[in-house]
């Protein structure tokens, strides 16, 4: 007779061969949803991709990837002491379980599996004050965007997009009664504890490699923007500082990370300069291909030996 112990790494087994053919599945099912992407990517690869550059991309996934990891062990290691290879499991297992999950909750999962300690749902505000280091890079990068697109686009148009998400913050805070929201800060409000023992310097370390990493990744993508769809290299970053800032403040509503978010945002910027949405559509699927499908699938693989506790 099978005992509670044998039971319990029985079903663990199967609900981590679950998600790792659920991730499989959704990626096989993004492909699916775009084949004529794929296709145009195929051309594009085929057409202006040269071995070099390929490798050069190829190179900076692991200098893109190893900043986050960086930067993931730094904030940790200020309360607990976590190996590189904890580290790097974590980072990439909460990759692979934010890719089959909305606004990327399952990256909080998966980074805390990297912890060997109780009471590690404290660590959920280390995670938050590194995305909202990220997040404050993008933004402020991400102006130069905002600006070259103030100068050409219709005016009216982007009038009418902020005027919408304004009026959607507001109908939020409404709805949130203040007997709600006194409950919902209460509860988040512990998770934000452990980061009062933070001291200056650390958040300056977090920020500095938010900084790098983010110069990383734009880097790839402006250069496939600018050799894909042909434009000079202060045009391809605008683009791109705009492109990573939608994808950071528009919600992504789907289970298959913000893929969508990014063509669209990249055809509305290069539009406005009367480039062709197929090399941009090109760029950004190549781009996530490299430095999100393939780092997802090292992460479904290294859930199969994440031990949950």
């Amino acid at each position: 007779m099978a005992t509670k112990n044998e039971s319990r790494k029985y079903y663990l087994y199967l609900i981590k061969s679950a998600v790792f053919l659920l991730i499989l599945y959704f990626i096989y099912r993004k492909v699916e949803e775009h084949p004529e992407d794929f296709q145009s990517l195929q051309h594009f690869l085929q057409d202006r991709l040269s071995v070099g550059m390929l490798v050069l991309l190829a190179l900076l996934i692991p200098v893109n990837w190893g900043l986050e990891i960086v930067k993931w062990r730094y904030l940790v290691r200020t309360k607990y002491p976590i190996s590189w290879k904890a580290s790097t499991e974590g980072v990439l297992s909460g990759l692979a379980m934010g890719f089959i999950t909305p606004h990327g909750i399952g990256d909080y999962f998966g980074r805390l599996t990297s912890i060997d300690l109780k009471g590690k749902s404290s660590f959920i505000g280390l995670i938050m004050a590194s995305r909202f280091a990220q997040l404050s890079v993008t933004v402020c990068f991400g102006m130069l965007g905002v600006t070259v697109i103030l100068s050409s686009a219709e005016i009216a148009m982007l009038l009418g997009l902020f005027s919408g998400v304004g009026v959607a913050v507001v109908v939020l805070l409404k709805y949130i009664s203040s007997k709600k929201r006194k409950r919902y800060l209460d509860f988040i409000g512990r998770y934000f504890e452990i980061l009062r023992s933070l001291t200056i310097r650390s958040y300056a370390v977090i920020f500095v490699l938010s900084v790098f990493r983010y110069m990383t990744f734009a880097f790839q993508m402006t250069l496939a923007i600018r050799v894909f769809a042909d434009q000079d290299w202060w045009l391809s970053f605008a683009g791109t500082t705009w492109i990573l800032l939608a994808k950071s403040v528009i919600p992504s509503f789907n289970f298959l990370s913000d893929l969508g978010i990014r063509e669209f945002s990249g055809i509305y910027f290069f539009d406005n300069f009367q480039v062709s949405p197929v090399p941009v559509i090109a760029a950004t699927l190549l781009i996530w291909c490299l430095n999100i499908v393939l780092p997802t699938l090292a992460g479904a693989f290294l859930m199969l030996k994440i031990r949950f506790k």
